[in-house]
């Protein structure tokens, strides 16, 4: 029988994500990135590498933000989920996480640096739990949440997406 969501946060002992959502930090690398080897829009060295579980519920979202760090996205188990993108020429793209492959879901996506994303569940009655891994090692100070007006106004083509995960 599968687990509810409330059984895998209370299990993994998940905290509310400020993006929405629930996380734990499961891994950091025990080697750096000094900020001489960094890509300019780094201030200070990193961890080589992090990853988190997240559990996201059908109910909410994770809303739209943005990291200075690429992020890899594996799916567990629960529903699949949708992360829509909105990369820096204005394009949206909409990236499928789950088991389905033959309905062109993937067990693992990248989602670039700089960027604006988010996600919805599939089914809002249930739930995703996955790992992200972020390289380097996320840093809250390399995190951005959206704002819907500024996001409205830069991108108004993909107002719909932009009213839900913000």
């Amino acid at each position: 029988m599968e687990k509810t969501s409330k059984q895998w946060i209370e299990h993994l002992n998940l905290k509310p994500h400020l993006e929405g959502g629930y996380f734990i930090e499961t891994y950091q690398s025990p080697d750096n990135f000094w900020q001489s080897g960094l890509p300019e829009r780094y201030s200070a060295e990193r961890l080589s590498a992090k990853a988190i579980y997240f559990l996201l519920p059908g109910d909410q979202a994770s809303k739209f933000h943005r990291l200075k760090c690429e992020e890899i996205w594996c799916y567990h188990c629960g529903a699949p989920l949708t992360i829509s993108i909105i990369h820096r020429d204005g394009t949206l793209q909409r990236l499928a996480l789950g088991p389905y492959w033959e309905q062109g879901k993937q067990f693992h996506v990248v989602v670039p640096h700089d960027v604006w994303f988010g996600a919805r569940v599939d089914s809002p009655e249930s739930y995703t739990l996955v790992s992200c891994i972020t390289v380097p090692g996320f840093e809250f100070a390399d995190f951005e949440l959206a704002d819907r007006q500024t996001l409205l106004r830069e991108y108004p083509q993909h107002k719909e997406i932009i009213e839900i995960l913000t």
